[in-house]
């Protein structure tokens, strides 16, 4: 990292010594993963812009600075303004606020010119996001000639059901066969977050123009055993972004009573033992051809 730096900021250095040192403690086992892998398709060079779109607390933003050095930027973009001040205020605090800029925005309305950024970076974006081909398009568009983009999004569709897990058969055929009929049309619904799979990402990015796209489908497999008190709330833990609980979802094709014994028979048949949630998901990268 050394050729990086400017050889008369003595006081920068330590301030991005002690930034590297913060950094490596935050993250999550799971997430080091996502985030190293995400980075390492986007190929970082010293030096370069990178933008991170729906940065959060800054996952991806941090992992990124890493590798620009201090003669490169990483831009973190969120429409959360508390995600914003956490990562500013981190920023300070580490010292490297003059290298990561905090932008609020929607991200399909980029405020940044053409060809401007070298990376562009996401982590459970698109999921979230109805239009994501003008998503892709968008991140072309500001993206340099050459310039690289790293996607990881999960795939709900392919989501482990819940009823795969049970045994039914005490709640009666009838109310069984109305149980699988929901979880099926919770994953076939027009809901951003499960009206996608890997083919849908692969051909939004090829149709905003990039080439060399890649995409690597893979499941990822959370085992834990469950207590009483989980397996009582599994149908009630709260949704990501605000969304709405399992329960709430479900209320959409069967009646509360129904719900309720759904909700004990999951209650009965997983606390104690280990549940598995199988959630597959999609790293995908491709780059904006360089001009002729």
């Amino acid at each position: 990292m050394s050729e990086c730096m400017s050889p008369f900021a003595v006081e920068r250095q330590r301030s991005w010594a002690r930034f590297l040192a913060w950094q490596r403690a935050e993250a999550s086992d799971f997430l080091a993963q996502v985030r190293e892998r995400v980075l390492s398709h986007a190929a970082i060079e010293c030096g370069e812009r990178v933008l991170d779109i729906g940065a959060g607390l800054g996952l991806l933003s941090w992992g990124a600075l890493i590798r620009v050095g201090l003669e490169g930027q990483v831009i973190a973009l969120d429409c959360e303004a508390e995600c914003l001040a956490e990562v500013a205020e981190q920023a300070r605090d580490q010292g490297v606020d003059g290298q990561i800029l905090s932008l609020r925005c929607n991200a399909l309305l980029l405020p940044l010119v053409e060809n401007s950024v070298d990376v562009c970076l996401t982590r459970s974006v698109l999921i979230y996001m109805a239009d994501k081909a003008a998503a892709a398009r968008e991140m072309y568009r500001v993206l340099r000639p050459g310039g690289r983009v790293s996607c990881f999004e999960p795939i709900n569709r392919r989501h482990r059901r819940f009823y795969e897990q049970l045994d039914l058969t005490p709640l009666g055929d009838e109310l069984a066969q109305r149980i699988v009929a929901a979880e099926e049309a919770l994953y076939a619904s027009d809901d951003t977050m499960v009206n996608f799979d890997e083919h849908d990402l692969v051909a939004a990015f090829r149709n905003a123009g990039f080439v060399g796209v890649e995409l690597v489908l893979e499941e990822a497999v959370h085992e834990r055993t469950l207590s009483a008190t989980e397996a009582r709330e599994l149908l009630d833990i709260p949704g990501a972004a605000k969304r709405p609980t399992f329960r709430q979802r479900l209320a959409s094709y069967l009646t509360a009573e129904e719900i309720e014994s759904f909700r004990a028979l999951l209650a009965e048949q997983l606390a104690g033992r280990a549940f598995s949630l199988c959630a597959p998901v999609a790293y995908g990268w491709g780059r904006k051809a360089c001009k002729p």
